[in-house]
């Protein structure tokens, strides 16, 4: 038996059309579709310059070094995300600090702080949003870089501008599984024009261009993009609606048909707040006997990510019960925004009956 992605996004006509014809026109590292996608989502999310990256690992670590950030930077991260949040810390050879979720949503609790950090990267992860009050209001705030890779077009936590936002950068995911896919890159979004102009030094290896000239502005690395990944997320924009509507009846769907049951429980997203729920988050103590059986029946799933307490060369904040929590009994059902419906009632039918 053959099984179906557990998350489904297909790249459109219309994007391999402007893949082709950034291959054609020879703009494969940089060019009219690259500086076209920055300045689309420039204007759709209302900032004032977006630059598109090989990644949104990339732009976090890239995010980090036009930040000033050192190794001695004390710098603060959720327990639940990806692993690439961490690392991105690491790459510039700090040292990343854990602090725990909250204890029914995998939300990193920053009224639990009680030190002083020069960085914090909140995980809006999967659409959910991170309340910023806490530190926003501090005397003295922390630089804070928005991890929104997998929250892009999602609304902040006030409900009144796009995710990201908040902070000094915000940093998107353009992968396949994300609200824009574009088979690899990601965007970093900034207000300032000195930020800008530092983050496009440091995408190019850190090195500034002038009259022939090379100056060596920042210790950077390989950051460079692909023109035809950029080409390919710039097709998908013309369908962004559609593919939203469906992410969001995809979640209603779960959200109506899972109701009442004692073994599994839907982690909820505020989508009338607009937060966009790009995948389907299900806990289960028995996680493990529930997606095997999914599997025999032909459904895909994918477990969460272990908690970030567990990845190596961190410092951990006290103890983590609700990231490891999270990581040992969420897991994602069919979903994505191409996934086929019948898929999804299939899910839904075979879910219920563990009860």
């Amino acid at each position: 038996m053959t099984i179906p992605p557990w998350f489904h996004s297909t790249i459109t006509e219309f994007s391999k059309k402007l893949a082709y014809e950034a291959i054609e026109s020879n703009q494969v590292t940089n060019g009219y579709h690259t500086k076209s996608l920055e300045t689309e989502l420039a204007a759709i999310l209302n900032c004032s310059r977006c630059l598109y990256v090989n990644s949104g690992t990339s732009a976090l670590a890239m995010s980090l070094i036009a930040s000033g950030a050192t190794p001695h930077s004390r710098i603060l991260t959720s327990g639940v995300g990806w692993i690439a949040t961490p690392q991105a810390i690491q790459i510039i050879g700090a040292t990343p600090h854990i602090l725990d979720v909250q204890e029914h949503l995998p939300i990193i609790n920053l009224s639990d702080i009680e030190e002083r950090y020069d960085f914090i990267i909140p995980v809006n992860y999967n659409g959910r949003q991170v309340d910023l009050t806490p530190v926003i209001r501090l005397a003295s705030p922390p630089c804070i870089i928005e991890d929104s890779c997998k929250s892009l077009f999602s609304s902040d936590y006030t409900g009144t501008k796009y995710s990201g936002l908040n902070g000094r950068f915000g940093c998107y995911s353009l992968g396949m599984i994300s609200s824009l896919p574009g088979i690899y890159g990601g965007i970093v979004a900034t207000d300032s024009d000195t930020d800008f102009v530092n983050l496009s030094t440091i995408k190019w290896h850190g090195v500034s261009y002038k009259d022939g000239n090379e100056s060596y502005k920042f210790k950077s690395f390989n950051f460079k993009s692909s023109n035809v990944h950029a080409a390919i997320a710039l097709g998908m924009l013309s369908s962004l609606e559609e593919r939203s509507k469906k992410l969001k009846l995809i979640y209603s769907m779960y959200e109506q048909g899972l109701s009442g049951l004692e073994n599994t429980r839907l982690l909820p997203i505020k989508v009338d707040r607009g937060e966009l729920p790009l995948l389907i988050d299900l806990v289960s103590s028995n996680r493990q006997s529930h997606t095997k059986f999914l599997q025999s029946l032909g459904i895909p799933s994918c477990n969460y990510h272990k908690s970030l307490s567990n990845s190596p060369d961190v410092h951990v904040i006290g103890k983590t019960p609700n990231s490891e929590y999270f990581g040992d009994c969420v897991y994602h059902p069919p979903c994505g925004p191409d996934q086929d419906l019948s898929l999804i009632e299939r899910a839904i039918k075979s879910i219920r009956t563990l009860g």
